[in-house]
């Protein structure tokens, strides 16, 4: 089925009161794969924590159709891809986590799509610690036409299987934004 339109929305917020000049983050990433292999969307961060900033209490929102997360930073001796436990506070669904590793990945499946042709999807991201300097790449899915993505400056690139992305460098959100 040819998707007429996808459309992308990103809503940024923390709970931290430290600003992003604080980040504990030597870089901050986040992929998102909307109908990767399957009919929701693959959210994918990955990171590095500064070592001096280990172990690192991470509180992570995900949307409310996630049913499972998985992680890699959590044991020093564990480089797989591990489930995590969901909680539920404030009426909305958290990760929370310590992350042990420089290095981690967090990812989630979540499918806020309807059976309709049209397609849109609002992630927010909301953590616990401040960012700064960090990325988001969007994946066009193969089959959709009119691909938005709500940022305004956005570069796009292929990479060596012919995948195009949308991707956006973000300078900072600080604490409250």
């Amino acid at each position: 089925m040819v998707r007429n339109a996808l459309s992308f929305v990103l809503l940024a917020g923390f709970l931290s009161a430290q600003s992003a000049g604080d980040t504990p983050f030597e870089d901050f990433i986040i992929a998102v794969w909307p109908e990767y292999d399957n009919p929701g969307i693959l959210v994918i961060y990955t990171g590095t924590v500064k070592s001096d900033r280990l172990p690192l209490p991470l509180e992570l929102r995900v949307p409310h159709e996630t049913t499972v997360v998985m992680e890699v930073g959590q044991s020093d001796t564990v480089s797989d891809l591990r489930p995590v436990d969901l909680v539920q506070r404030n009426g909305a669904q958290w990760v929370d986590l310590t992350v042990v590793r420089s290095s981690f990945q967090i990812e989630y499946y979540f499918n806020p799509f309807d059976a309709s042709e049209s397609r849109q999807a609002k992630i927010t991201l909301q953590l616990n610690q401040p960012l700064a300097d960090y990325h988001i790449a969007i994946q066009h899915p193969l089959a959709a036409q009119g691909f938005t993505f709500s940022e305004k400056e956005v570069e796009a690139f292929s990479d060596d299987h012919g995948l195009t992305y949308s991707r956006t460098h973000l300078p900072s959100l600080a604490a409250g934004s």
